[in-house]
């Protein structure tokens, strides 16, 4: 069916609009009638704060992304993760902001996680807060590996060994391992380059005493030399694999889309 004006405004009141916003990136993504999505990186300038480049782009006319009303942002901020039944939230903004410094212009959120029984707590720029209640009724907010979090809990799961997962974003490694439905491991590191991403991981390895003969690495997202990386990590672990969006979610047409992040393809796709 052709698409008109009258439809497209109708669903993007009852849809809901993605929002990405990294550290130095920002993306769009949403569901289009025809069932199919559309993934639209914005180029920020550096110039100016992440606050106002969202208010540009929500102006422009290529985008075409102003008249949205229900929105999905997800936030690339430090996260301190708390287990579920030793949080409070009246405890919440000492609690991060102790673990986390330099966030003083920063709002410190909770999002919780059921099923790893954990609450991440981030901060969300108050600058980029209000541009975001300026702009949209229906705002939800999580971090930007959420999705992703829930994802790889499910994957671990599957057979009875252990389980490293190494996700590449930002500049950034995400390392994390579950233990049924808890997080036995998660911390995030600085990884721009192989070989430092490779401590990393044969570091929180071996603090997990996990075993290199029958436990698993699982690299992720976006790798600057998944080759190497592996070459270097198997010389101590026997078994390590790259995890392809495309067979995680049976070849869906979204997996193809060229440079859209996993944790957006996980949380578009859940």
């Amino acid at each position: 069916m052709q698409e008109t004006g009258n439809n497209i405004a109708a669903q993007r009141v009852a849809e809901r609009l993605t929002i990405r916003v990294g550290q130095s990136s920002l993306a769009f993504a949403y569901k289009k009638q025809d069932g199919n999505y559309a993934f639209l990186p914005y180029n920020i300038k550096n110039g100016i704060s992440m606050a106002a480049n969202l208010r540009e782009a929500l102006k422009d006319e290529n985008l075409n992304i102003g008249t949205w009303k229900k929105v999905l942002v997800l936030i690339d901020s430090p996260v301190v993760m708390v287990p579920i039944d030793e949080y409070n939230e009246q405890n919440k903004e000492v609690l991060y902001n102790y673990s986390i410094t330099g966030q003083d212009d920063c709002a410190v959120l909770a999002t919780i996680l059921p099923s790893v029984n954990a609450v991440a707590l981030y901060s969300l720029n108050k600058d980029l807060r209000m541009v975001l209640t300026d702009n949209f009724t229906d705002i939800k907010i999580h971090p930007v590996c959420a999705s992703m979090w829930r994802h790889l809990q499910r994957r671990s799961l599957s057979g009875n060994n252990e389980k490293l997962y190494c996700y590449f974003h930002d500049s950034k490694m995400e390392i994390c391992c579950f233990r049924k439905n808890r997080f036995r491991f998660s911390n995030c590191f600085c990884a721009t380059h192989t070989d430092d991403a490779a401590y990393f991981i044969l570091a929180a390895w071996q603090q997990l005493g996990m075993n290199a003969k029958t436990d698993d690495i699982y690299i992720l997202g976006e790798i600057c030399e998944p080759e190497k990386l592996k070459e270097v990590l198997k010389k101590y672990v026997g078994n390590v694999y790259t995890i392809k969006p495309s067979a995680d979610f049976n070849r869906h047409p979204l997996t193809q889309v060229a440079n859209i992040p996993f944790d957006m393809i996980t949380t578009l796709l859940r």
